[in-house]
């Protein structure tokens, strides 16, 4: 059975770092799932990783969302989390490669896989925080959840329409209850 990834394919660094989310109102770490690395990478449509690069993935995409949240809160990052994103980065160097017509080019790196996939990874974490899309970078508030998201419209308070659904339903209830015990 596969796992469940929240994928929205707005910013790939943004579905790294949600790979530890809620579900059923238990928080999940799906990288760390026996066939979590091989799931995530399918979902999202990236070349496979062997298993065995789900530890360094991992400390990559805690080091993420700690970039995210300090983007979020407006400080600094921490030392080790950026050392970790850049490391990652600057692991795998690419290369433009000219395509057969003469007027395409695609970038090719030297790299494994895991290597590759962990460099475009910080690469576009690194693009995210610095970036255009920087102000939109929000923490999803629902009770909980420790998802991130970006808010292109201002409307959009959530990370997923679960989360809120599950705080709108949360609302209700308290307010539903809140009014039972007055009266």
């Amino acid at each position: 059975m596969a796992i469940w990834f929240p994928v929205e394919r707005r910013a790939l660094s943004l579905d790294f770092g949600n790979t530890t989310y809620l579900r059923n109102g238990v928080h999940t770490d799906g990288l760390a799932e026996p066939g979590g690395v091989a799931d995530w990478t399918h979902a999202i449509g990236v070349e496979p990783v062997p298993a065995a690069a789900a530890p360094a993935l991992i400390e990559l995409r805690d080091a993420i969302r700690t970039l995210f949240r300090a983007t979020i809160d407006g400080v600094a990052p921490p030392a080790a989390a950026r050392k970790v994103v850049n490391e990652a980065a600057k692991a795998a160097p690419g290369w433009l490669e000219l395509n057969r017509d003469g007027t395409t080019a695609r970038t090719r790196r030297g790299a494994d896989p895991a290597t590759n996939l962990r460099a475009q990874l910080a690469m576009d974490a690194i693009a995210l925080v610095t970036g255009p899309h920087r102000a939109l970078l929000h923490a999803c508030p629902a009770e909980g959840c420790r998802g991130f998201f970006l808010q292109p419209h201002p409307r959009r308070g959530f990370c997923s329409p679960a989360c809120a659904t599950r705080t709108r339903v949360a609302r209700h209830y308290h307010r539903h209850n809140a009014d039972d015990s007055c009266g």
